[in-house]
């Protein structure tokens, strides 16, 4: 798989839905997070996997090629015991061993992991591999935590929004300075449910200003090689638990970790970034016209 940095110039399409007929390869994909990028299923009899599965689905649907990398990955004791193992789709394995070193069963989830924590760790994770996309959902432990103390609650430590920034400010550069020509999607993170946790309003006013935030700084994360991106999962999402009785259509099953329509949202809202990101002509990606009638053609503005 080539460096998709080396591919793809030039190239314009004009809707979404012509998009879908177009083969792309982005190459090296890192999910970067904490238990919501690890994800599975809770209990017994649950069936649903991570939102990067459902990711990977989705941009199989879409004809784009990419692998997933990371220094953890899901292994069959991730799941219990009446959940199956990952399913094919369209013919491609997302996993077919727990030591496979080529399926697609790679990540960054870290669980319990605040930002720090991983920024603190990402220049030995990319000893191992190179990204050429990058996906980072992180604070949700942040904003717990610093709840925690707010609330005088055991095992709280205060972690600042701007802490939180900087660790994530600082996660950006690590994949700069690896890949200078990285493409960067940075989550406003997901909210969390009301029924579970007495504290509830305190972590989302944190999860608030993280996302604040995010959004006035990440215009000078970009260089003039590496685009940052953020993408808004935050909005409309619907945290409260499907196990509790507040909402039992709710996204989560404990008021903080998705469930599979949780994690398909999710998934959705990384696609559609990636594909209007497509849409704006990278350089850099290979893009193969398929068969059915399509809007492509050279040049952009």
């Amino acid at each position: 798989m080539m460096n998709f940095k080396e591919r793809f110039r030039g190239l314009r399409v004009e809707s979404l839905e012509d998009r879908s007929l177009l083969a792309a390869d982005i190459g090296n994909l890192v999910a970067i997070g904490d238990s919501i990028t690890a994800s599975s299923a809770p209990t017994s009899g649950d069936v649903w996997y991570s939102y990067r599965y459902e990711l990977w689905k989705d941009l199989i649907d879409s004809e784009v090629d990419f692998q997933f990398v990371g220094s953890d990955r899901d292994v069959a004791a991730d799941l219990h015991t009446n959940t199956p193992l990952w399913p094919s789709y369209q013919g491609q394995d997302y996993y077919t061993s727990d030591t496979s070193p080529t399926d697609q069963a790679f990540h960054e989830g870290h669980p319990g992991w605040t930002a720090g924590q991983v920024a603190n760790s990402l220049d030995g994770w990319l000893g191992g591999y190179t990204p050429d996309v990058a996906l980072i959902h992180i604070g949700t432990n942040d904003a717990i935590q610093d709840a925690r103390f707010d609330n005088g609650i055991s095992g709280g430590v205060e972690i600042p929004t701007s802490v939180t920034i900087s660790n994530i400010e600082s996660m950006i550069q690590s994949l700069q300075n690896d890949n200078a020509n990285v493409t960067i999607f940075v989550a406003q993170i997901i909210p969390v449910g009301s029924f579970r946790i007495g504290y509830h309003q305190s972590i989302n006013s944190n999860i608030d200003a993280i996302n604040a935030a995010i959004e006035a700084d990440v215009d000078s994360w970009s260089t003039a090689t590496s685009q940052v991106i953020m993408v808004d999962h935050h909005t409309g999402f619907n945290a409260e638990s499907s196990q509790y009785p507040i909402d039992p259509n709710g996204w989560t099953y404990d008021d903080i970790h998705p469930n599979g329509v949780g994690d398909a949202e999710i998934a959705s809202r990384w696609h559609t970034a990636i594909i209007d990101w497509l849409g704006q002509d990278p350089a850099g990606i290979t893009l193969t016209e398929n068969s059915g009638s399509t809007n492509v053609t050279e040049g952009g503005d």
